[in-house]
C-alpha cells in the first residue's frame, strides 16, 4: 500500500504547474541576484521608476531659497545669439552680484578663451568667494569596488579665466545617460585619471553647499551604499556610488530671464538667494530628458539636487533590496506552490496567498512614499506568472474533467447535456440518488427467430444499424441511454439532468422511433433483410439512479419498480402487437395534454396488482 500512496504523493508534488512556478521563481531569483538592484529589469524597471517619480511629486510650490537666472529665448533676442562675448557674461555675473545673493552657481562651460579684455573681466568675476563655475568630464569610467570614479578628460574653464594664476572654484555638471537617454542619476565626485586629489570635482550643487557652510563633504560607507554629508545635509549613494537625483522633491523654482538681470530689474528677487545661472533656450544643447519630461533644462537638475541637499530629502534604493526581493519570491513560492493542484484549498492557505500578494503589490508604492525605491517588477512578474499558471492549471484540470466525463458518459447522454454537466460540475450528479424518471424500453419483435436465420456477420450489421438509428433518436430527444440488452434498448429522462417536459420528450421519442423504423425497414429492404417491428414500453416513477455495480465495474443505470414495469409493458406491447404502451403514472401525467387512451386493467407478470396501461393515438 505504501508504494501506490507514495507514487500518488510524488505525482501530486511534481505536477506541471508546481514545477513550472518553481522554475520561474528560481529563474527570477537568479536574475535578481545577478542584476543591478536599482533596475534589475533594465528599461522596464526605469519605466516604473519614472512613473513613481511623477506620481510622488505633489503640487509644486516655488522654493524661496533658489532662483534660476535663465538665458532663455527672450535673453537671446535682446542680447544676441549665443555664445555671448565674455564682456557680456562678466556683466551678467556682476549684475547678479550687485543684488547681494548668498551663492552663485554658473552652469555654463567655458573651455575656450575669448577676447583678452573680456576674459580678464570675467576672471575677476569668477574669482568671487560665493561663486562656483561649471566643469565637465568626458569618457567617465565607472568605479571598481569602492574606488574613485575617474575620467581622462576634463572640460575645465580656460586658463585665460584664471585670476592671479588661480582657477575659479569648480563643480562638475557631467550627466549620466541611461540606455533610453534619460538622466536619472550622476556621480557626486569624479577625478581625473592619474591626477592628484585636488583633481577631483564634486557636483555643482555640492560645491555650492560646501562653500555655503564652509565644510568639506564627508562620505560614510555601508554595506548597501554610503551616505554623503556636508555638515547635517545628507544624501545617499547606492553601491555603485551613484547619486539618484531626487526628482520626487516638491521643488519648483523662480525663473528670472537674463535679459531682466542685464536691464537691472532683479535686485529684490536675487537678494539673499542661492542663484544658478543656466539656459533653457532651444538649440543651446542644455535641454535633457529626465523623469520630469523630455525637455528639462539642465540647470533644473542642479537646482533640484541643491534643494534636496538643503532639506536632506533623499531618494534612494531600499537597503539590501536584492535580499528583500528574494525573500518576497520565497514567500510567494511557499504560499502558492502548495495551492497548485488542489481542487479545494483551506481558508488559511487563501489568506496566506492574499497576504503575500498584497505585500508584493503594495510594498513598492508604500516605500516610495517614504523616499525608498524598490523595483516592483520582481514581485509583479512573479505574481503574474503565478496567476497565469494557476489559471492555466485550473483550465487544464477542467479540460481533464470534461474529457473524463465525455469518455465515461458520452454513450449515455447527448453532447449538449454533457456540456451542461461539465460546466456545472456534473460528475457529482452520477452518484446514486433517488429521482423521478421516465423509463423507456424498446425491443425488436421476433428477434430470436430472426437471429437464427441470419449469419453472425449479417446479424451484427443489422443490430448495429438499428441501435445506431434508435440511439440517435434518444439523444435527439434529450434522453439518457442506459444500455443495450440483446435486441432491447433502455433509456430514461430526468437524470443526470432533470428538465421540465421530460414526460413529453419521452413519449415524443417513442413516436419518433416508430417513424425512424420506416427508414430502417427501407435500409433492410435494400440489403435483403426482412422487415422488423418494434415494441416500446414507458413508465414514470421514483427510482434509484447513478453509478451502480461492483468495485470491479460500475454502470450508470436505474433500479426500481418503475423500471420493472416499463420493461413488462414493453413485453405486453409485444404480445398485444401494440407499438407503444404507457404505464399508469405516465399515462395520468400526460392525459391532459396528449391524445391517450386508457386500456382495461390487466395482470402483468412480476407485478402484484393489476395495471391499467395507456396507449397513444397513432
Amino acid at each position: 500500500m505504501r508504494g501506490p500512496r507514495l507514487g500518488r504523493r510524488l505525482r501530486a508534488v511534481a505536477n506541471p504547474a508546481r514545477l513550472g512556478l518553481l522554475a520561474v521563481l528560481l529563474a527570477l531569483a537568479g536574475w535578481v541576484a545577478l542584476a543591478d538592484a536599482t533596475a534589475p529589469f533594465g528599461r522596464l524597471s526605469w519605466l516604473a521608476y519614472d512613473t513613481a517619480l511623477q506620481w510622488l511629486r505633489p503640487a509644486p510650490e516655488r522654493d524661496p531659497r533658489i532662483v534660476i537666472v535663465d538665458i532663455d529665448d527672450r535673453a537671446l533676442q535682446a542680447q544676441g545669439r549665443w555664445p555671448w562675448p565674455r564682456e557680456r557674461l562678466a556683466q551678467l555675473v556682476e549684475s547678479i552680484q550687485a543684488a547681494r545673493p548668498t551663492m552663485i552657481g554658473l552652469d555654463i562651460l567655458l573651455p575656450e578663451s575669448g577676447d583678452p579684455r573680456g576674459d580678464r573681466r570675467l576672471a575677476r568675476a569668477l574669482a568671487a568667494d560665493n561663486l562656483v563655475t561649471a566643469t565637465a568630464f568626458a569618457e567617465v569610467q565607472p568605479p571598481e569596488g569602492r574606488g574613485a570614479v575617474r575620467s581622462p578628460r576634463e572640460l575645465a574653464p580656460h586658463a585665460s579665466l584664471h585670476h592671479d594664476g588661480e582657477a575659479p572654484a569648480l563643480g562638475h555638471i557631467t550627466p549620466q545617460h541611461a540606455q533610453d537617454g534619460h538622466i536619472r542619476w550622476l556621480y557626486p565626485r569624479i577625478c581625473r585619471s592619474g591626477g592628484a586629489p585636488e583633481g577631483c570635482r564634486v557636483t555643482l550643487s555640492l560645491a555650492l553647499l560646501e562653500r555655503l557652510v564652509g565644510l568639506p563633504v564627508q562620505q560614510a560607507p555601508s554595506r548597501s551604499g554610503s551616505t554623503l554629508c556636508v555638515a547635517n545635509f545628507c544624501q545617499w549613494l547606492d553601491a555603485r556610488q551613484r547619486l539618484l537625483i531626487p526628482f520626487q522633491h516638491p521643488s519648483a523654482f523662480d525663473y528670472l530671464s537674463a535679459a531682466e538681470v542685464l536691464d537691472g530689474r532683479h535686485r529684490e528677487r536675487l537678494a539673499g538667494k542661492l542663484v544658478l545661472v543656466g539656459t533653457s533656450a532651444a538649440g543651446l544643447g542644455d535641454l535633457v530628458a529626465t523623469p520630469r519630461g523630455a525637455l528639462t533644462p539642465g540647470v533644473a537638475l542642479h537646482a533640484t539636487l541643491l534643494a534636496a541637499w538643503l532639506d536632506s530629502h533623499p531618494w534612494r534604493p531600499l537597503p539590501h533590496a536584492t535580499l528583500w526581493q528574494l525573500l518576497g519570491l520565497a514567500a510567494l513560492g511557499a504560499a502558492v506552490v502548495p495551492l497548485l493542484g488542489r481542487r479545494r484549498a483551506r481558508a488559511w492557505q487563501w489568506f496566506a496567498v492574499g497576504t503575500v500578494a498584497a505585500g508584493l503589490l503594495a510594498a513598492p508604492p508604500l516605500l516610495g512614499l517614504g523616499g525608498w525605491w524598490l523595483d516592483p517588477w520582481t514581485g509583479w512578474l512573479a505574481l503574474l506568472t503565478a496567476a497565469v499558471l494557476w489559471l492555466g492549471w485550473q483550465r487544464w484540470q477542467l479540460w481533464r474533467r470534461h474529457r473524463r466525463l465525455y469518455r465515461t458518459f458520452g454513450a449515455y447522454v447527448p453532447r449538449t447535456v454533457l456540456r451542461r454537466l461539465a460546466d456545472t460540475g456534473g460528475e457529482r450528479r452520477f452518484a446514486p440518488q433517488r429521482r423521478r424518471l421516465v423509463i423507456l424500453f424498446s425491443d425488436i419483435r421476433g428477434f430470436t427467430a430472426l437471429s437464427e436465420r441470419l449469419a453472425p456477420e449479417r446479424l451484427t450489421e443489422l443490430t448495429n444499424h438499428v441501435f445506431t438509428e434508435l440511439t440517435e433518436v434518444v439523444h435527439a430527444h434529450g434522453g439518457t441511454l442506459d444500455k443495450y440488452i440483446g435486441d432491447a434498448l433502455m433509456a430514461f429522462w430526468g437524470a443526470p439532468l432533470a428538465r421540465a417536459g421530460d414526460d413529453e420528450r419521452a413519449l415524443d421519442c417513442a413516436l419518433a422511433m416508430l417513424e425512424r423504423l420506416r427508414d430502417i425497414n427501407r435500409w433492410c429492404d435494400e440489403r435483403g433483410y426482412p422487415p422488423i417491428a418494434m415494441n416500446i414500453g414507458l413508465e414514470a416513477g421514483e427510482v434509484t439512479v447513478g453509478n451502480l455495480g461492483s468495485r470491479q465495474r460500475l454502470a450508470y443505470t436505474a433500479l426500481g419498480p418503475a423500471v420493472n414495469l416499463a420493461s413488462r409493458l414493453e413485453e405486453l406491447a409485444g404480445s398485444r402487437e401494440e407499438p407503444v404502451l404507457l404505464g399508469p403514472e405516465l399515462g395520468r401525467a400526460l392525459a391532459g395534454t396528449r391524445a391517450l387512451a386508457e386500456l382495461p386493467a390487466t395482470r402483468i407478470k412480476g407485478i402484484e396488482a393489476p395495471v391499467s396501461p395507456w396507449k397513444p393515438a397513432l
